[in-house]
């Protein structure tokens, strides 16, 4: 598995260099992979870190013949880890847990961990609320709503903002997914 993960990451590296120079800032690793809970149809998650909007040409999907693994591959942009680095929901593995397996730039790796680090400096209270008062309105839907399927959807929604704000006042984010 580590060499098909090192002919993906390679893969990347030459086509941001051929199609998209200067576009590709960071790779890093996330998932399974970087926590070690993996199994021979493990995809590999990684954090493709884009300076522009030329660097997109680096998403896409694709199935592996040899091991039949689907994988995607997802661009992000610094501004969406600036809005992470807010912690305003704990979904943040992305941003906190990547392991960082190619940098273009030193500068990068610098910018990278200043955003790590402002996580701990948020206060997530207001981030919190608006998670629960989003659990109240769902509540209202379900309470209201005249198909199961639709109780149920809104049902999930006020679970999962439940749930976010709990992980959010108590300061923590979901590094598994």
């Amino acid at each position: 598995m580590q060499t098909r993960n090192q002919k993906i990451i390679d893969a990347i590296i030459e086509k941001a260099n051929r199609d998209c120079p200067g576009s590709l800032a960071l790779i890093g690793i996330y998932g399974s992979f970087c926590t070690g809970d993996i199994h021979e149809k493990s995809d590999l998650d990684l954090m493709i870190l884009i300076n522009d909007e030329k660097g997109y040409c680096l998403s896409h999907c694709f199935l592996l013949e040899d091991d039949y693994v689907a994988h995607d591959l997802y661009c992000t942009t610094w501004e969406a880890l600036e809005n992470d680095s807010g912690f305003p929901h704990p979904h943040i593995s992305k941003l906190m847990d990547s392991k960082i397996i190619y940098c273009a730039d030193d500068s990068y790796l610098q910018r990278l961990e200043d955003l790590r680090a402002r996580v701990s400096t948020v206060d997530t209270a207001q981030a919190a609320k608006k998670l629960l008062e989003n659990a109240e309105k769902c509540f209202a839907k379900a309470m209201i709503a005249s198909e199961i399927s639709k109780v149920r959807y809104h049902a999930v929604g006020m679970v999962l903002s439940c749930l976010d704000a709990i992980a959010l006042l108590n300061g923590r984010y979901y590094h598994l997914g």
